[in-house]
């Protein structure tokens, strides 16, 4: 007798006897939230496999600032003690307009009894995915390199999941209970689901690098105004290492340039007035096109989107890995309860409810940042430099910019995980839906 297509299909991905056994859940994509997510259900003793269709990890800085929540997460996962030790915290911030100084301004804030993480720490995003993996080898898992997916084929019980190693050209049927798509701004996953992502490409673009520069003082950021586009420096470890920001105008020509050390040299002279500052020694450059888009849902069936590919953004206050980690901190104990048996599946249907409005917000807030910083209408110009500028040195202001950008004020109190209750009671930082409450527990 022939066998049937799911017969088939069981026997290449090795099930044999027909017996249906899928894999609980495949993670297509090894960034910071595939990783994350992949810790958070292996702390829960779930079988995983986790998928990413480079060949070697990334060396790039990337996001690097790690913001307080996202510390709190990593604090549960047992990880914030090595991310601290590779960790900077420039707090401070040096805005220049050529050679002179606009404001010099401290953005440290003191440690409390309900944030005991007030501040951003700074390190690369190659850093902070190295501890993860690390992590997540102790937990038994390695994450498999050059496999990238082309199909996905859901059913009453599972997931099909067409993995081709990029290597060989061999293809592998992966049948897991649930498919979570990490896999970035470009996601296949989200390609393969059909989901919208609907927002815009704005004309503005940047140049972004890792290269060393010596003769700055190492105690903070640096931003210099300039009428053709921004420049920011910030710290990262060792050396004379930074991470170079460069704005390009609207619809400049330069964007179609290769990103070449020289480029950015010619670039950072003209608009710092620092001719003596030389860039030596790159190790990653690149251009960075600025989208906001966000998808129509979190969720399709037995597949599900997190981080940039779920949302893209600004990196206008440092959110985007951040929202994508807390994305897969969420989700990933629910996950674990429903492949587990402890709760029904409704629940994964709380992670859309839950985190699309904090992606919503994030997207908001962080286009609203950008305009603040990169706005090069006249007025604009004016209002940073002459109100915006000066607002932040002081205390009650720099208190509430860095409580928004912190995303402390995060709350999930509208999820249908959120019940009234029948008496008041004494206002604690661990109410249920409280920013600072462990988000494995809201």
């Amino acid at each position: 007798m022939r066998e049937d297509l799911a017969e088939q299909r069981l026997r290449r991905a090795g099930v044999v006897g027909g017996a249906r056994d899928p894999l609980p859940v495949l993670i297509v994509g090894a960034g910071v939230t595939g990783l994350a997510l992949a810790i958070e259900l292996r702390r829960r003793g779930i079988p995983l496999r986790i998928i990413d269709r480079l060949d070697e990890f990334p060396a790039s800085s990337r996001g690097k600032g790690v913001q307080p929540r996202t510390q709190e997460v990593f604090d549960d996962m047992g990880i914030l003690a090595e991310i601290h030790a590779h960790s900077i915290a420039d707090m401070r911030l040096r805005v220049m307009d050529g050679a002179g100084l606009v404001a010099d301004l401290d953005l440290i804030m003191q440690p409390s009894h309900d944030v005991p993480y007030p501040n951003i720490v700074y390190l690369p995003e190659w850093r902070t995915e190295g501890i993860m993996r690390e992590r997540l080898g102790a937990l038994g898992v390695t994450v498999e390199r050059s496999r990238e997916l082309v199909a996905l084929e859901q059913s009453a019980d599972g997931v099909w999941a067409t993995v081709r190693h990029t290597a060989t050209g061999e293809e592998e049927q992966i049948f897991a209970q649930f498919v979570v798509g990490s896999d970035g701004g470009k996601s296949t996953v989200r390609r393969l689901l059909g989901l919208s992502f609907e927002g815009a490409t704005k004309p503005e673009h940047f140049l972004i690098g890792d290269v060393q520069v010596a003769g700055l003082p190492r105690d903070g950021g640096y931003a210099w105004l300039h009428h053709d586009g921004l420049v920011g420096l910030g710290l990262l470890e060792g050396g004379d290492a930074w991470q170079i920001i460069l704005e390009l105008a609207p619809d400049s020509p330069l964007a179609d340039e290769p990103p070449t050390l020289e480029l950015f040299q010619r670039l950072f002279a003209e608009r710092t007035g620092r001719a003596g500052l030389r860039l030596i020694s790159p190790t990653w450059l690149s251009h960075f096109p600025f989208n906001r888009r966000m998808v129509d849902r979190y969720r399709v069936g037995r597949v599900f989107v997190a981080g940039d590919a779920a949302h893209v953004h600004s990196p206008a206050g440092g959110q985007s890995m951040n929202t994508g980690i807390q994305d897969a901190y969420n989700l990933g104990w629910k996950l674990a309860a429903v492949v587990q048996g402890k709760a029904p599946e409704a629940l994964l249907d709380s992670y859309q409810a839950e985190r699309m409005p904090v992606a919503a917000a994030v997207l908001k807030g962080s286009s609203i940042g950008h305009d603040a910083i990169f706005s090069d209408h006249p007025l604009m110009r004016l209002l940073r430099e002459w109100v915006l500028l000066p607002m932040l040195s002081q205390p009650a202001v720099k208190r509430a910019l860095s409580r928004s950008m912190a995303q402390l004020g995060i709350s999930y109190r509208e999820s249908p995980l959120s019940h009234e209750q029948t008496a008041p009671l004494r206002e604690t930082p661990l109410l249920p839906g409280r920013a600072r409450e462990r988000a494995g527990l809201a």
